[in-house]
């Protein structure tokens, strides 16, 4: 959250431990474009998966690459 704030795009952070279905309503309340999902298999990897919230396509990338798409947006 950090590098993409560092970066000028905007971050809401959900640290709050509740099911991945309450989680997508809640990005959904906030109007969010994209999610970024950080689980285990990220963490090792550092690849995360970026989510188009209205196409629902995923993308595996790493943190700069994320930062790089978003910015381009």
């Amino acid at each position: 959250a950090r590098k993409l704030r560092e970066n000028g795009i905007k971050v809401e952070c959900n640290l709050i431990s509740r099911s991945f279905k309450s989680n997508f309503k809640f990005a959904e309340k906030l109007n969010a474009k994209y999610l970024c999902i950080i689980g285990d298999e990220e963490v090792n990897t550092k690849k995360y998966t970026l989510k188009n919230y209205k196409t629902q396509e995923e993308q595996k990338l790493d943190i700069e690459d994320i930062i790089n798409y978003l910015k381009g947006e």
